[in-house]
């Protein structure tokens, strides 16, 4: 995701600038005081737009936002544009703390890596750690399963660093621009970069040699996307299952609303993948096409579900992906 570009403090632009998932339920807030004119006009000047004639449509309905008056109208309406754009109340409105698990089913040990996003430092090094240490208790004579279904997406950094060592470095991927500004994102063996920025410290990390396989499905979006990418390097990666949600583009913040203290993602940026991936290099709100798709659903949870969890697989699927490995 790209680094905001509002005067916003440090600490923010920073984790921000990490933050990447798709549209999902904010905290209404209604106001006659405040319209969403300047984000639908910053939309219209940065954002890729899913669908121009819905966008024009919809738009206009509005008032070109002067008739928005809440952030749940305004992210209906953000939603229309790019499924990928959505105005909160605040940074805190993005927390979503989740630590990887190991499970076990049908005798295969299978790391979860949850969706997560954090201000706080502490939990985010928590994170990095616990996904390293879940890797650790699995044989290294047993091939890797990774699940990333319905990981929803959040800070992309604490989900690289932790797999790290299963990415080669150099250019993990680039963000471009509608003006065709660049950012690349690299990973070498101490630091993840965008551009000559610094966004996360890594400990020294090497290339492990070892079969990977990634589960992923309709529901894996966003940060997991931009992992998946990144990992899709090593070709001893498998990604397995069903095409991803196709939040396959980068954000910038933009503040807006009484005292600017409401918030807008805006997708500015499709990706560009260093290697082709099933055919696709560049990337536009497009999934990631599995390397191998399986006939049966991975998981049978879906997205409007009360509780979205990552477990257990669907016992059809899980034959399948035994058979893979």
């Amino acid at each position: 995701m790209k680094l905001t570009r509002n005067a916003l403090l440090t600490i923010s632009i920073i984790l921000l600038s990490s933050l990447t998932a798709c549209s999902q339920n904010t905290t209404p807030s209604t106001s006659t005081k405040w319209d969403a004119s300047p984000v639908i006009q910053e939309m219209n000047k940065q954002a890729f737009i899913d669908h121009p004639e819905q966008w024009k449509e919809i738009t206009q309905k509005y008032n070109y936002g002067k008739k928005i008056h809440s952030l749940k109208i305004l992210n209906q309406v953000l939603y229309t544009g790019n499924k990928h754009a959505s105005a909160v109340n605040s940074m805190n409105d993005f927390e979503n703390i989740h630590y990887p698990k190991l499970t076990s089913q049908d005798n295969l040990k299978i790391i979860n890596i949850p969706s997560f996003y954090s201000l706080n430092s502490t939990a985010r090094n928590k994170y990095v750690a616990v996904l390293k240490s879940k890797i650790k208790q699995i044989s290294q004579k047993q091939p890797l399963i990774l699940n990333f279904l319905n990981n929803l997406g959040g800070d992309y950094r604490v989900m690289i660093a932790g797999l790290s060592n299963f990415i080669p470095n150099g250019k993990v991927l680039s963000e471009i621009t509608k003006t065709g500004k660049v950012t690349n994102i690299t990973l070498n063996s101490n630091t993840i970069k965008q551009n000559n920025r610094t966004v996360s410290s890594l400990s020294s990390h090497h290339l492990t040699k070892r079969k990977v396989f990634v589960i992923t499905n309709e529901n894996t979006a966003s940060a997991a996307e931009y992992t998946i990418i990144a990992l899709t390097r090593n070709p001893n990666v498998k990604t397995i299952g069903y095409p991803t949600a196709g939040c396959t583009t980068g954000t910038t913040g933009f503040k807006f609303g009484p005292s600017k203290k409401y918030i807008a993602l805006i997708p500015n940026s499709k990706i560009v993948a260093p290697h082709s991936i099933n055919g696709r290099k560049v990337f536009c709100n497009d999934p990631i096409t599995p390397d191998i798709q399986t006939i049966y659903r991975p998981i049978n949870n879906p997205i409007n579900s009360s509780k979205i969890s990552q477990t257990p697989l669907d016992k059809d699927f899980v034959k399948e992906l035994k058979k893979m490995i």
